[in-house]
């Protein structure tokens, strides 16, 4: 702590440093240092900066140029996912559903999802979609399809936290259900694939129970909404990627102008 208070407080100005410098380092020596007191320095030292002269001519113009690329960042490539609820039913009831039954129907999506989501299908959606166009003009198919593999995410989802229904007696014989997400630039793309990849799994669990003959299987996955169309793209919200640009212009701002400020400091010395 006590070299994080000394590092922080470089950020004050050179003159009060060269004035009070000994008489601070010593209170922080014989000090016990917190969270607060560092908060404390480094704001103090802040407040030092903003109402020197170096604020116009340094801080305020590094705080604005941080500001403005964490908002254009925002923009770069921003992403949207689309989401599909399918809920398990029609199978035991919550109260039966031990460890080993539900590692046996984890394994069983598992085989569903592996299935659907082979090689060729996912490649007939790029095509259909056309999908990652730079991506397929530089690599292979196999490549462009571990690529979009990366961006489909099945999401295990509890009874507890599906959205959109109140709880009632048929609730006991759903021990869940899972997400199938995708995520793409385009939103209203999104959520046409999300749609398609929905689709590729209930065929899948159908064609596997029919295989295997199994009634109660066939029954246990059911789509509650459909692909959403996201509105919003993912990652945290323009105003704080601003905010988080901001702060981190002020800081450079602040180290920039302390750094500035020792040079014409050691100038004035030599004169």
């Amino acid at each position: 702590m006590k070299r994080i208070a000394k590092l922080l407080a470089r950020f004050y100005p050179a003159a009060w440093r060269e004035r009070y410098g000994e008489e601070f380092q010593g209170l922080i020596e014989d000090k016990k240092l917190g969270a607060s007191d560092l908060l404390d320095v480094f704001c103090g030292g802040l407040k030092m900066q903003v109402t020197s002269q170096s604020f116009v001519r340094i801080i305020l113009p590094c705080a604005l140029a941080g500001a403005t690329a964490g908002l254009c960042t925002s923009f770069i490539h921003p992403t949207y996912t689309s989401k599909t609820l399918i809920v398990q039913s029609g199978l035991t009831p919550a109260d039966d559903a031990t460890p080993a039954n539900q590692a046996a129907e984890q394994a069983e999506l598992a085989s569903v999802v592996s299935a659907a989501y082979e090689r060729d299908a996912l490649a007939s959606i790029i095509r259909r979609y056309d999908l990652y166009p730079r991506e397929r003009a530089k690599m292979a198919m196999s490549d462009v399809v571990a690529e979009m593999r990366k961006h489909i995410l099945i999401a295990p989802l509890s009874p507890d936290t599906r959205p959109g229904r109140s709880k009632g007696p048929a609730d006991r014989y759903v021990h869940g259900g899972f997400l199938v997400e995708f995520a793409y630039p385009d939103p209203r793309v999104a959520q046409q694939v999300d749609a398609d990849l929905t689709g590729l799994l209930m065929r899948e669990n159908l064609r596997q129970s029919i295989a295997s003959k199994d009634k109660q299987r066939l029954e246990s996955l059911n789509v509650a909404e459909g692909a959403s169309l996201p509105l919003k793209p993912n990652g945290l919200p323009r105003s704080i990627d601003a905010a988080i640009g901001l702060l981190l212009g002020l800081m450079c701002g602040v180290m920039l102008a302390a750094v500035m400020s020792n040079k014409d400091l050691r100038v004035q010395r030599h004169e």
